[in-house]
């Protein structure tokens, strides 16, 4: 009975069940979490578990989210609307459609993350948008332009409602906010290496029909 109850419990919870309340021990258990615990819950039976991180790794995913997000207005600066022959406001609708897609995905994408394991869903998600970004790179038009912010909108909108609910089989509420704050300061970064790696990307020059 006191086995059952403790798998039910939150990653944090378990640690101090098992160590008592010395919050010293607490603590050092619970930056351990921070950088090294992976969810039991999730990925039971997991070989080599404990050497996987989890707030680096999630970080690390959202700051490249919002770089993809934010860099399309360093693209604007660059030339795309030029390159592609859409205006102003068709370029506004293309921002639009993303967070309106963003926006719906969210619900159904936690809802598919609690039938799948988030070790499949999480990656899955990031290798799509991943992938629809790159795409963006060959759009030759106002359609397809829509088209796959659209689908950008619909890949990324799961990532940070799942990275929250995946925290949540780890930590408890009052631990649970610092964690997610740690992790969504990485979108303040995604400024200062967006405009670099714009800046890059288009002094490589035409290459291969396609525009820096």
């Amino acid at each position: 009975m006191h086995d059952e109850k403790l798998e039910n419990r939150s990653g944090s919870e378990q640690l101090e069940a098992g160590f008592g309340d010395d919050d010293r021990v607490a603590k050092k258990l619970l930056f351990k979490m921070d950088v090294r615990y992976v969810n039991v819950l999730f990925c039971p039976g997991d070989q080599g578990a404990n050497n996987n991180s989890i707030l680096p790794v999630l970080a690390l995913l959202f700051l490249c989210s919002f770089i993809d997000r934010t860099n399309v207005g360093n693209a604007k600066i660059l030339g795309l609307e030029r390159d592609i022959k859409i205006n102003d406001h068709q370029y506004s609708i293309g921002l639009c459609v993303f967070y309106a897609t963003y926006i719906a995905s969210e619900l159904p994408s936690n809802l598919v993350l609690k039938k799948m394991s988030p070790k499949i869903w999480l990656p899955l998600l990031t290798s799509v948008w991943g992938i629809l970004t790159m795409c963006l790179g060959f759009v030759t038009n106002f359609a397809s332009f829509v088209t796959v912010r659209a689908l950008l909108g619909c890949a990324e909108g799961g990532l940070l409602p799942g990275m929250v609910l995946y925290l949540a089989g780890f930590y408890r509420r009052q631990e649970l906010a610092l964690r997610i704050g740690i992790f969504y300061t990485a979108a303040s970064l995604s400024g200062a290496f967006g405009g670099l790696l714009a800046r890059g990307l288009n002094a490589i020059g035409p290459a291969g029909g396609l525009e820096g």
